[in-house]
Order: structure tokens, then sequence, then C-alpha cells
């Protein structure tokens, strides 16, 4: 499990160290969804901590652990838990890639290997996005690739999970609103405002997710391409709401490729190059012998002419 960063148990409050205490029987437990859903408390607490402790200057603080409390109740109630991480009103979506790849993940066989590093990567989105909102990019950025890596992590315990060989799980293809569908067009952050969670959970739900824009590849390790990487890490004043525009750049293809279409492009090995290189080649020299001939023969002519004379 990728390391994250904990609470200050000398600093904490005590009603934040007594919500840790309530949430240790179940933070371990054998029931995976059980153990999600208490990490998720356990990292929304996280966030809280940090952002009494930086003294924030929005009310992020209290979301948080409004967010903590709830998960910690239910499951003290023993009751039914949806699976979606909320969007707390002073955050919104970012890295739309790595939330479509980690609620892939839930559907896979692995995930009871990979559900802490998923907990804790979904809070952390909604963390990174709220202090984008608040501070920008650069006080962001940290945040992000914490929530990168997580996501890795779990794809990669996903993959081994059970003794299972390490060779990726290709994930769906799958198709997700645009930024402004789901923050909509006001400034600043007032959580989500479209469809959530960003692709949905069964196969008959997905279906009508896929007329929306902003196609999601699968990529050689088998996780969804970061076609957000560009789109959603820029600073916001530089955000562009449709993703078109930089699709052909985040998934590396040919500008005229479109990448909504679905033929696969196959990059080139060494001696396919090597092969096409030779054929032009071919193709240059006879191109270039009639040309050769007839300045032979003009030559010879020439020569001829001028011995004669």
């Amino acid at each position: 499990m990728a390391a994250i960063i904990g609470i200050d148990e000398q600093n904490a409050s005590p009603a934040t160290s007594a919500l840790v205490q309530r949430l240790q029987p179940y933070l371990h437990s054998d029931a995976v969804w059980t153990r999600y859903q208490a990490q998720k408390a356990r990292m929304w607490l996280v966030y809280a901590d940090s952002e009494r402790s930086q003294r924030g200057i929005t009310n992020a603080a209290a979301q948080a652990e409004a967010e903590a409390v709830k998960l910690l109740e239910q499951l003290e109630q023993n009751q039914a838990i949806s699976p979606t991480t909320p969007i707390i009103a002073s955050s919104k979506v970012l890295r739309r890639d790595l939330w479509a790849t980690a609620e892939l993940l839930k559907q896979q066989a692995g995930f009871d290997c990979a559900a802490d590093d998923l907990a804790h990567a979904e809070v952390t989105l909604v963390w990174a996005a709220a202090e984008h909102c608040e501070l920008g990019w650069r006080h962001s950025r940290e945040l992000f690739a914490s929530a990168e890596r997580l996501v890795d992590e779990a794809h990669y315990q996903a993959n081994r999970c059970h003794g299972a060989s390490a060779t990726a799980i290709p994930l769906a293809r799958v198709s997700y609103p645009s930024l402004a569908e789901l923050n909509g067009t006001q400034k600043g952050c007032h959580g989500v405002v479209g469809q959530w969670p960003i692709i949905a959970s069964t196969a008959e739900s997905m279906a009508a997710v896929a007329t929306v824009p902003a196609e999601v590849a699968t990529s050689a390790l088998g996780s969804a391409v970061a076609v957000d990487t560009v789109l959603d890490s820029a600073p916001m004043n530089s955000v562009a709401v449709n993703p078109v525009a930089v699709n052909s750049v985040a998934l590396n293809v040919p500008d005229q490729v479109q990448v909504n279409d679905p033929v696969q492009i196959q990059p080139q090995t060494q001696s396919q190059l090597q092969e096409q290189s030779q054929q032009q080649s071919q193709q240059q020299q006879q191109a270039e012998s009639p040309a050769l001939v007839n300045a032979a023969a003009v030559a010879g002519s020439a020569q001829t002419t001028e011995a004669a004379q």
C-alpha cells in the first residue's frame, strides 16, 4: 500500500482522536467493503485534520469531518453504504481519468487487494481539487501526484491479487462527461452538479453514458489512459472544458487521427521501420533508373559524335 500522511495524534482534537478510536475495529476488517469504507472515513479525518492545522480559509475541514462521521455511524449501525465517494461543496471534479479508473477497479475481482489504496486515492482527489480551487495548481499538484500513485498501486495490487499473475487486466473502454457537465459553468467550487459517479457501476447504466464525449482508451498497462493529464491538470485560468482539443496530445497519436475512432493504433517495431525504409529506397531507385539510363545514353552519343569529328 502506498504511504499516506497520517493524523497528528499529539495535536489532534479530542473529538478527532475519539473518532479514530471508534474506527479501529473496522480498519482491518475481513469484509472488503467494510474495510474500504473505514479507510475512506480515516482519510476524511486526515483531510480535516490537515485543513485545521493549516487554518484553511474554506469550510472543507468541517465538510470532510462530516463525511467521516457519516461513514462511521453507518458502519456502527451496519447500514448499507454507497460505494460512491461524494464531492464536497468546497471541491470539484478534476483528473477524471483517475476517477474513472478507480470506479472500474471497484468492479474487478481483485478489488479486495486494492480497497485501501482506492479509498485513500478517492478522498485525496477530492482534497486535491479543493486545494486547486483555493490556491491553484502549484499548491495542489503534490496531492494530485499522490492520488495518481495510489491509483497506480491499487491497479497493480488488483492485478496480482490472490496469487494471480502480474499481467495487467484490461479495463473497459468508457466515456465520461465534460468538466462543464460535472462542475457547472460557474467559477469556483460548488461540488459536483452533473452525473456522479463519473461512470455507472452496472453494464446497463454504462450503456447510457456512452454518448458523452472524451473517450478513455485502454493503455498498454491496462489502466484508463490519462486523457485528463493535460486538460484537468492545467492551471484553472487555462483549462478548456472541451477535452477533444487535447485528446490527441494526451494519447500521443498524430493530430489527424480521430481519438474516438475505435481502431487501435499500433506502434511500429524497429524491424517494421527498417523494412519500410528499404521499400521506400527501392521505390526511389526504380523511379530514378529511367533517368539514369537516359543520361548514360546521351553521354555515350556525345562521345561517339566527338570521336567521329
